[in-house]
């Protein structure tokens, strides 16, 4: 599923029962939201019986999860609560797969704690989640930072301070060059999502 936070525009154009809150924008086909019944244009009341006022806090939530119990959802639909409970699924990442190419030694960037997989062009062309030709995939964490370096499996690090990481040894050697002190900023891509990840070498 996929869900938005309803504005008093939306609220008013779609003569939603509340001018706040969270809809569901999109139920995928053939998903477990749709199996359970989950509909387009359902506004979500609660969550686990959290309450679902905005979309930061249902997001955290969904986040947070570690259960593999059904989600209990409450939404309003025609004036109407619906109780709801959507089987709990994992969704796997286009890169799960890459974890068995890494080889413990060569994939090793123990600056930033992590086993990587360079973008190739094999990789670019099958891709589809990809923002850019170039990056390393974290397919594991691993001993050797020097310092909590906030990355998960699936991140692509595009970039150490604006320098490029197309390379696994660029990126070990941009690390190597910083003294203790020094901050650094990662571009990173998750989940589809640019942001930047911060973090001081100790």
């Amino acid at each position: 599923m996929s869900m938005q936070t309803i504005t008093p525009t939306m609220a008013a154009a779609l003569k939603l029962p509340k001018d706040y809150g969270v809809i569901v924008s999109d139920v995928w086909p053939g998903g477990p939201a749709a199996a359970a019944g989950l509909e387009i244009g359902d506004v979500l009341v609660s969550m686990d019986g959290q309450v679902a006022d905005n979309l930061p806090t249902v997001t955290y939530n969904f986040r947070l999860r570690d259960s593999t119990e059904n989600v209990q959802l409450v939404v309003l639909r025609a004036g109407a609560e619906k109780r709801l409970s959507v089987a709990a699924v994992e969704q796997r990442s286009e890169f799960d797969s890459l974890a068995g190419m890494a080889d413990p030694e060569k994939s090793l960037v123990a600056e930033l704690g992590i086993l990587g997989v360079e973008i190739d062009q094999r990789i670019a062309a099958s891709a589809t989640q990809l923002r850019g030709p170039h990056g390393i995939i974290v397919v594991a964490r691993a001993a050797g930072a020097t310092s909590e370096v906030p990355l998960l499996p699936g991140d692509i690090v595009r970039s150490v301070n604006n320098q490029p990481t197309a390379t696994l040894q660029s990126a070990r050697e941009l690390m190597r060059a910083m003294k203790p002190g020094t901050p650094v900023t990662l571009q990173v891509q998750r989940e589809g999502r640019l942001l930047y990840v911060t973090f001081t070498i100790d």
